[in-house]
């Protein structure tokens, strides 16, 4: 942060160096901060690359300002084709729609995602997550598995393993189901609580309350 700074006091109009301050607000949650750095680097540079409206995109998420989330998935998509991120963006939109056609363009749009880079764990655990509906099981340990090794985040770790966990769940398997769960709630952020309700049903099966 700190060199960043020095930067930007030489130079206030240095896109890597307001890029890296948008990165850090982000990072910290600042979700506004980040998006002030994004647009300025913005008017700095109106040909900046896809992935500044792509972070945009996701300040808009965490913003819950959802129709210019998909304005800047979408500029981000026209800049870059083969933006993954903006793929996932888009598609998370149309399947929290919770209508038919809407989730049908949303896994279309994830399946053009996994097509482009297959070892997307963002993509993959969405996907994973689709098939569980679906009831495609073992896909969904498949996905949700590549996804694991395939990042070192731990919340992408955590979200995977709680694909798996739940998928052993409803299959009956609760050695294997516990085994994710519990890995899931060493992985997982504050605010994931999901993989701790799973675990506590099998503390409850298993007797150990």
């Amino acid at each position: 942060d700190a060199q960043f700074n020095f930067v930007l006091n030489q130079s206030p109009n240095n896109i890597p160096s307001l890029l890296g301050k948008a990165c850090i607000a982000y990072n910290k949650k600042d979700f506004r901060g980040a998006l002030a750095f994004y647009k300025k680097a913005l008017r700095t540079n109106p040909n900046c690359p896809a992935a500044v409206r792509l972070g945009m995109g996701h300040c808009f998420m965490k913003l819950n300002n959802q129709d210019k989330a998909r304005l800047a998935f979408e500029r981000a998509l026209e800049l870059d084709p083969k933006c993954v991120g903006a793929l996932v963006g888009l598609a998370i939109l149309k399947l929290n729609k919770q209508q038919p056609e809407s989730i049908r363009n949303g896994v279309q749009m994830l399946s053009k995602a996994y097509t482009i880079d297959s070892s997307n764990p963002m993509v993959l655990n969405h996907l994973a997550n689709h098939f569980f509906f679906k009831k495609d099981y073992s896909k969904v340990q498949h996905l949700a598995l590549h996804a694991f090794h395939n990042t070192e985040n731990e919340a992408m770790r955590a979200e995977s393993c709680y694909q798996l966990a739940r998928a052993f769940h409803v299959q009956g398997d609760y050695d294997q189901a516990f085994q994710y769960y519990y890995q899931a709630t060493q992985f997982a952020p504050v605010a994931f609580v999901l993989p701790h309700f799973g675990l506590r049903q099998m503390y409850i099966y298993r007797g150990d309350t």
